[in-house]
C-alpha cells in the first residue's frame, strides 16, 4: 500500500513538473488556503471600516 502511494505521488509530481503546474503538497495547499483566508479577512475589515465611517 505504501509503495503504491509513493508511486502515485511520484507520478503526480512528475506530471506537475512536466506541465509547469504548482505542486500541491500538504504545505503548499495549507499556504494557499491561508492566503485565501487572509484575503477574505482583509475584505471584511475594509467593509467594516467603511461602515463605521458611515455611521
Amino acid at each position: 500500500m505504501t509503495l503504491t502511494k509513493w508511486l502515485a505521488r511520484s507520478g503526480a509530481e512528475k506530471t506537475a513538473v512536466d506541465t509547469g503546474a504548482p505542486l500541491l503538497g500538504g504545505r503548499d495547499a495549507e499556504i494557499r488556503e491561508l492566503r485565501q483566508r487572509n484575503r477574505l479577512l482583509e475584505q471584511e475589515f475594509k467593509v467594516r471600516r467603511r461602515a463605521a465611517a458611515y455611521l
